[in-house]
């Protein structure tokens, strides 16, 4: 009987766990001088922020290739590359605007950034 009871209790607990909501990111964690990329669709998941001005540097390790949303709170356009060197592939990040769901074609594609211009 008791090691029913201790399934039981096991299983409720992770189906409450397994239920619980997930800690997530949000808009709200890019500074209004920042440029930020996120690894998920609507802003979750935080994956680097960088102030204006900056040249090319390489994404934070474990975090290459993984971007699906961006904000540019900044007065100036920013970009990012599909290779960690400032090559490949580029997308324009605009100056005072955002994107919550990057198209397929440029989902999972930014390994490094610079925050002083456009493509």
């Amino acid at each position: 009987m008791n090691s029913r009871l201790l399934v039981a209790g096991a299983m409720l607990i992770g189906t409450v766990a397994a239920t619980a909501p997930m800690a997530t990111a949000s808009f709200s964690q890019c500074a209004s001088s920042k440029v930020c990329l996120w690894g998920n669709n609507d802003y979750d998941w935080l994956l680097t922020s960088r102030s204006a001005g900056g040249g090319v540097a390489a994404m934070p390790s474990g975090t290459l290739n993984r971007m699906d949303s961006w904000a540019n709170r900044t007065t100036t356009d920013a970009r990012g590359y599909d290779n960690d060197n400032g090559t490949g592939d580029c997308q324009t990040f605009t100056r005072g605007s955002s994107n919550s769901n990057v198209s397929v074609w440029n989902s999972d594609e930014v390994s490094s950034t610079a925050t002083n211009g456009k493509c």
